[in-house]
């Protein structure tokens, strides 16, 4: 991830110019200044040398902030009426026990027993706090008593700051610590200070990076979309604020470039383009030439080469062709209206299970190869064989598994269709020590696409098995996703599970009406993309699209309708089968 810098502060070098006998030296203040008495030691005796007048500083203040160095002066953001006035480590203790689910609370707050007193006394000095959006944009505070300052806090200053209303931001948004190696949203009480001061324990803790990428990890705090907010409720606050929905539009369009939403017909990703690019530049400019360059920014990069094709003596090939039409097209059909085109936009990507998710990393077990995927395994390509690294994705209503290095979806379950069981080392004892999460789920499809392609329509599956109250399916499989991460994934599907009851209670007691957060549904796009003239987006709710497994991608184990063992892959057999 690309990331802001700043070269507007960078300071000048010195010129020392002689003017008969005389030095004068030209250029910054603060570097003037040492320069001078480094020439004067020429002339003068020790005695005479000038010395810089010791001062009282508290404790843990050893060196000047580059902002006063550079003497940029900012207004300080005071907390005394929204925070503690005590450290965190005096918070009561009941602050970690309240969440036991969250394994960052677990750590974060694991040894506020055992702090000495020295660590006990926290500066109260402001603190300079810089906060990101999704678009790469930032804003930067100083807050006094900045160290004590929560997720909450910091997530309604930002609000304030840019207009947004603090209710809807609280709703849609929280704060993130983000990094190449480890992403997790933060809690309302969470201290973003103190989660980036023990950003080493949770790399060594959640991921399996060695010594030097943990020490040149360099996470950012983010304003992003908050991963318990339903699409009735999203739906609700986009039509509500303008704002909060170009700020939904962005976070959506920064995961779809990176490839998270997995969508792998490149027809679906080229009209997410053109809907990208509606949102963006508006009307579509009719002296457009080509749309090759622009397609990189809109575009993540698995479906780049399809969509935009090579060139064969300066001209694209048909198929690619084709495709470029289809972006051309719906910019055209969006550009009418931005606001509705972030819409729109968020409307299509809702469609994938993936949309809203957090992300975590693991690893499952590659089922046994045939003869033909062997070969092309050890000539074409140096993975390791046994392997699989992917991606798993929790929302509001499914739980996704994505391989990372193709992008392809490989299972997309709704979360209240299954259950899961984490195993640590100690209680398994034929494994390697490694933590591990056992999903169970039941095999409503069959295969939507063949072993050898693997490009499939995930929402067209062949044949479905239909699920009714007094009908279980024939069948029920188990997949274990190894990695350090599967701590984290048990805890946010306890959480979407509990949150789903407490949704079903409400909808129990009260009539729903269409505008509710209702779960399972999503929203059309805007019929400003058909030939009606209406700018309004319908209501209408619409299914997302439905389960999907590809069997014979992973080590699965099998059950029969009562729970009777049938069949294995992998470690999984090794186990069950005794």
């Amino acid at each position: 991830m690309e990331r802001p810098c700043e070269l507007k502060n960078l300071e000048k070098p010195l010129l020392v110019r002689k003017v008969g006998s005389v030095k004068k030296i030209e250029g910054p203040v603060t570097r003037k200044k040492s320069a001078e008495i480094r020439l004067k030691k020429q002339h003068v005796t020790e005695d005479e040398i000038p010395r810089i007048t010791e001062t009282n500083m508290e404790s843990g203040c050893t060196r000047r902030s580059v902002r006063e160095t550079r003497g940029i002066s900012m207004t300080p953001i005071r907390l005394t009426d929204r925070t503690p006035s005590t450290p965190i480590v005096y918070l009561p203790q009941n602050i970690g026990i309240a969440n036991p689910n969250s394994p960052i609370s677990a750590l974060l707050y694991s040894d506020v027993n055992n702090l000495t007193g020295s660590a006990r006394n926290v500066s109260t000095d402001p603190l300079e706090i810089r906060i990101y959006f999704p678009d790469q944009q930032g804003i930067r505070f100083d807050v006094s008593n900045g160290r004590q300052a929560d997720a909450k806090f910091l997530l309604d200053v930002t609000a304030d700051e840019i207009d947004l209303n603090c209710e809807i931001a609280r709703q849609a948004f929280a704060l993130w610590m983000v990094s190449p190696l480890l992403e997790v949203q933060l809690k309302p009480t969470h201290p973003p200070y103190e989660v980036r001061r023990q950003w080493a324990n949770f790399l060594k803790k959640y991921t399996m990076a060695d010594d030097d990428e943990i020490l040149q990890d360099e996470p950012m705090l983010m304003m992003r979309r908050n991963v318990t907010l339903s699409l009735g409720m999203e739906r609700n606050i986009c039509m509500e604020s303008p704002l909060a929905c170009r700020l939904l539009f962005e976070d959506a369009r920064n995961q779809f470039i990176q490839g998270r939403y997995a969508f792998d017909e490149c027809k679906i990703a080229a009209e997410m383009a053109g809907l990208s690019m509606a949102a963006v530049f508006g009307t579509y400019p009719e002296e457009l030439a080509t749309l090759r360059n622009e397609l990189s920014e809109h575009l993540p990069e698995r479906h780049l080469s399809s969509v935009r094709g090579p060139l064969v003596f300066g001209r694209a090939l048909s198929g690619t062709k084709e495709l470029e039409e289809t972006v051309q097209r719906m910019w055209r059909e969006n550009g009418g209206d931005q606001l509705i085109a972030m819409r729109n936009y968020l409307a299509r990507a809702s469609q994938s299970p993936c949309y809203g998710c957090a992300f975590f990393s693991g690893y499952i077990e590659r089922p046994n190869l045939t003869i033909k995927q062997l070969f092309r395994q050890n000539w074409f390509t140096s993975s390791n064989p046994s392997d699989i690294k992917v991606r798993i994705g929790v929302n509001m209503e499914w739980v996704s598994v994505t391989e990372q290095a193709k992008g392809e979806l490989l299972l997309a379950q709704p979360i209240d269709a299954c259950s899961w069981s984490r195993i640590e080392p100690n209680e398994q004892s034929d494994s390697e020590g490694e933590t591990s999460l056992l999903l169970h789920f039941p095999e409503n499809f069959e295969e939507s696409c063949s072993s050898d392609e693997g490009t499939g329509d995930v929402r067209r599956p062949k044949k479905k098995v239909t699920r009714t109250n007094d009908q279980r399916p024939q069948e029920t499989k188990i997949l274990q996703i190894f990695g350090p991460q599967a701590v984290m994934i048990d805890a946010l599907l306890n959480t979407m599970k509990a949150r789903a009851k407490q949704t079903d209670l409400k909808s129990n007691n009260m009539t729903s009406s269409p505008d509710d957060g209702i779960h399972n549904e999503s929203y059309e796009p805007s019929s400003a993309s058909s030939n009606d003239s209406s700018t309004s987006p319908t209501k209408r709710p619409v299914k997302r699209q439905p389960s999907l497994t590809k069997v014979h991608k992973m080590c699965l184990a099998t059950f029969d309708a009562h729970g009777k063992f049938l069949r294995a892959q992998g470690s999984l057999k090794k186990v069950l089968a005794n």
